[in-house]
């Protein structure tokens, strides 16, 4: 019953800071209106066979690369959720609320990914349909949602929500933004950096998570990038857990602020 207080005492939380919603908004409102003006025209490219469209490129995967830019915004949330706990006494205040510290940072994870898991559905599900709504008489949704393209929101989802558990977890490690939010940017701006480098890079977060959505926008250039969606999915989770350990460990550990 105390966890179950303190899980919806979070969930409040996280709701009640506009920063939080706003930033999640900002980015679904812009990702919608890109993925509208961008769509026509990597249609026409597609049906030209242009040789400047992206390696694996398809009508599938129409508005994936929207998808993928915008997980940023959970990246945002995630850090900002728990920077809260490091200003103006925000921590005292949780403690003292929740003595346990194990169950405070519990609290706050879980709260965290229900709000991810919300927030992302709705977002990967919006900006993909409004890309199949301006592919016209090429939409995959006319006929109603193929399995494949289900099972691609479904991975992508589970991506924006694992974005935000990291990020979330390397904040309270590093008690401040700067950190995670720099780690997690570059991993995402630099994958196929990485990927010209080694094809252990597959092993990142942001590259298995992509994996997990839009395989070909990365084997069709990296096939010995490839990995299967489980094990995808395993390397996510691993990410996830590596941290969420390391932060419960020192979270636990620390004197409070």
């Amino acid at each position: 019953m105390k966890f179950a207080r303190c899980f919806r005492a979070e969930c409040l939380k996280l709701l009640t800071r506009p920063s939080i919603s706003l930033t999640v908004l900002g980015v679904l409102t812009a990702g919608i209106a890109l993925t509208w003006f961008e769509t026509p025209v990597v249609l026409q490219m597609l049906l030209s066979k242009n040789p400047d469209l992206a390696p694996g490129a398809s009508l599938e995967n129409m508005g994936f690369d929207m998808v993928s830019a915008c997980q940023l915004g959970m990246v945002a949330a995630g850090a900002m959720a728990a920077s809260g706990e490091y200003r103006e006494g925000g921590l005292r205040t949780s403690l003292l609320a929740t003595p346990s510290r194990a169950a405070l940072l519990t609290a706050q994870a879980a709260a965290l990914a229900l709000f991810s898991l919300v927030a992302a559905t709705v977002s990967v599900v919006a900006i993909s349909s409004v890309a199949q709504l301006r592919l016209g008489s090429y939409s995959l949704l006319a006929s109603g949602i193929p399995s494949d393209l289900a099972r691609d929101w479904a991975g992508a989802v589970l991506f924006w929500v694992a974005s935000s558990l990291i990020t979330f977890f390397l904040t309270h490690v590093f008690r401040s933004v700067v950190a995670p939010l720099f780690v997690m940017v570059c991993l995402s701006l630099s994958i196929y950096t990485a990927l010209s480098l080694t094809a252990f890079a597959r092993f990142l977060p942001t590259t298995a998570g992509i994996l997990l959505f839009d395989p070909l926008s990365i084997t069709a250039s990296y096939p010995e990038a490839a990995l299967s969606r489980t094990q995808a999915a395993l390397v996510v989770a691993a990410w996830v857990l590596a941290a969420g350990c390391l932060s419960a460990a020192l979270f636990v550990r620390r004197p409070g602020k």
